[in-house]
């Protein structure tokens, strides 16, 4: 899969970094998943004893809003290798 290219850019009013890849843009996120921000706060630890109370690990609406993201890429992915196929059947 060919992404093209992968530009860092800082918002200069908030100071948080963003990755411009093709013609989309998205989050910069540090190691610990936070976003790369000056004001964000560090990754919460979550502990043996917090599991099963209730408490999610992931974030439901993120998780959600990945897979359609995914979704939607596959769907367009599918439709331009449908019709690079058709144009090489000509």
């Amino acid at each position: 899969m060919r992404y093209g290219s992968i530009t860092p850019w800082r918002d200069p009013s908030t100071g948080c970094v963003y990755l411009l890849i093709n013609n989309g843009i998205t989050p910069r996120l540090r190691r610990d998943g936070t976003p790369d921000c000056p004001d964000a706060p560090e990754a919460e630890t979550v502990t043996i004893p917090d599991v099963g109370r209730g408490r999610p690990l992931v974030d439901e609406q993120l998780v959600r809003d990945l897979g359609r993201s995914v979704e939607t890429f596959i769907k367009q992915e599918l439709e331009r290798l449908r019709r690079e196929r058709e144009r090489n059947r000509r």
